[in-house]
């Protein structure tokens, strides 16, 4: 009887572990179908937001995601797989209707397809074998909806790629224009050179981006309009297509300077002449004042001194301000979770808002700015860093409504020798957004000193965002690690060192001691018990 018993054990074990196998191997097949993340961090950095949910909720028909990446980053890189992951989680929530798949360029002989829609190879360095070699390698995405594309020529950060799928995803979906205005306004300067990082920035991110000319009349079809620069060249012809675009529900962000510096002469100052675009903004309810912004917390500049091209000395320069996150609105879709800005040689706005304007305050200073109204000196080894009156000054704003039109009771402008002539204003306004920033360059090559191409490139994409109307796609974009000198005030950071030292020191310490102490008291207690109960 009892060898019997014992052989049906060892068969219930066979039963068990057979099953068992079987469980397993079912998991692994339906793996794909019933993918879920566990998200451990802070801000839920790997959780989908529910703009993404309600995106793929909207998706009516099939929609393919198709990811093309060289199995040999896979090998070496982990982001293949983060991405491949995320895809997943996206095609899980859409029951059936996101279909996703992974290919091998090389291996799959599509790599004249891919070329043809934008998706090249980049080259990497890793190393194997000991040796440092370098790869070229495929990393794009391609999503296809009816007869409709949208293209990630390059997926290689993680920390944007909700952004990035779902804000093309909607495109797609909604059949909405992600179309973007610019107008450079100083001659000087050109697009595709000196804002050549912002243009690779928006359309990496899927803005489409459409040049216009100072004077041009501004297709009410354009959702969001960036204007940089311009207050000493445009004239009342230009002005007034302005105006009329805002007229007509137009969004714009004004990114301006009340001087203007010239680096490459010993770094000459001189006041821009308005020809009219600051009273304009003026009569929006944003005054750009005459002045230069400096601050404690600013970025420390590196040159050289003197004629030893061997003495570089770095220096800390008011003039280039580091905005920190508390300095930072969080109370609207366009500036939370931002981590800072930087700006250079920037203008103090103040707010007069017109009735039933509403206006937000975007960014500010530290509590311990200050300004030159007077003797203007951009000079790095000559400047004031005691002054006499310190404040909070605005930097960035935001104002909505409907604007009154700058031209009311104003004759419509006419340029002699011209044959065409302006549209009316539309006999009904409409509402419209307004972003004015007292700096232009923050916008341009300097924008990549320091963070600056998180920082800033964050805010005007999300600004973008916001122009054209898709705010809520705004927050996915995220914009990278905080800045380990968020705290600006000296009290404030010296108390958080102070208790961050009680903390790791003495503290967290003394706890453990203690549980130590308990632990062992407990067990001597518990071995003495058992010798005295034998």
């Amino acid at each position: 009887m009892n060898k019997h018993t014992l052989s049906m054990t060892k068969k219930q074990k066979k039963v068990i572990v057979f099953l068992s196998l079987v469980i397993i191997l079912l998991c692994f097949m339906l793996s794909s179908r019933l993918f879920f993340r566990l998200d451990m961090t802070a801000n839920k950095s790997f959780t989908l937001s529910e703009v993404t949910r309600k995106t793929i909720s909207e998706i009516e028909d099939i929609l393919r995601i198709t990811y093309y990446v060289s199995d040999r980053l896979a090998a070496v890189h982990p982001l293949p797989d983060q991405i491949t992951g995320l895809i997943m989680e996206y095609s899980a929530l859409s029951h059936g209707r996101l279909q996703f798949s992974r290919i091998d360029p090389v291996k799959a002989n599509v790599l004249q397809d891919i070329n043809h829609i934008g998706i090249y190879p980049q080259s990497i360095r890793v190393i194997e074998n000991n040796e440092i070699v370098t790869l070229d390698v495929y990393t794009g995405i391609v999503i296809e909806y009816f007869d409709r594309i949208e293209v990630i020529p390059l997926a290689f950060s993680y920390s944007s790629l909700e952004y990035d799928l779902t804000t093309r995803i909607m495109a797609l979906v909604q059949g909405t224009n992600r179309e973007l205005g610019v107008i450079v306004g100083e001659s000087s300067k050109q697009w595709h050179i000196d804002y050549a990082f912002l243009d690779s920035e928006l359309r990496r991110h899927g803005f489409k981006i459409r040049l216009l000319i100072p004077g041009e009349e501004i297709p009410d079809n354009i959702p969001g309009l960036f204007i940089l620069g311009g207050a000493d060249e445009f004239d009342e012809w230009t002005l007034y297509t302005i105006d009329r675009y805002i007229q007509c529900g137009g969004n714009i962000l004004f990114a301006q300077n009340s001087f203007f510096v010239d680096i490459y002469e010993i770094m000459n100052v001189w006041p821009i002449n308005d020809l009219g675009l600051f009273a304009m903004l003026a009569s929006y309810g944003a005054v750009i004042l005459p002045a230069l912004v400096m601050d404690v917390s600013n970025i420390n500049l590196t040159l050289q001194h003197g004629m030893d091209s061997n003495n570089i000395i770095t220096l800390p320069y008011p003039l280039w301000i580091r905005i920190m996150e508390e300095n930072i609105n969080e109370s609207i879709f366009l500036t939370r979770n931002l981590y800072g800005l930087n700006l250079f040689w920037a203008s103090p706005l103040e707010l007069y808002a017109p009735h039933g304007i509403n206006t937000e305050i975007l960014f500010t200073t530290t509590e311990h700015a200050w300004l030159q109204t007077y003797n203007y000196q951009i000079d790095p080894f000559r400047q004031e860093t005691n002054p006499q009156s310190r404040s909070r000054i605005i930097l960035g704003a935001a104002l909505t409504g409907i604007f009154p039109s700058f031209f009311n009771d104003m004759q419509k402008p006419i340029r002699e020798g011209s044959p065409h002539t302006l549209a009316d204003m539309p006999l009904q306004p409409q509402s419209s957004r307004i972003i004015v920033i007292g700096d232009s360059n923050f916008a341009g090559s300097l924008s990549q000193l320091e963070d600056g191409e998180f920082t800033n490139m964050a805010f005007l994409l999300r600004a973008a965002d916001w122009l054209v109307n898709n705010e809520h796609t705004a927050l996915l974009y995220r914009s990278g690690p905080g800045r380990l000198d968020r705290i600006t005030d000296s009290t404030r950071r010296n108390n958080a060192m102070l208790f961050s030292n009680i903390l790791n020191v003495f503290i967290i310490p003394f706890f453990i001691l203690m549980t130590g102490f308990i632990i062992t008291r407990k067990r001597k207690k518990s071995t003495q018990e058992k010798v005295k109960g034998q």
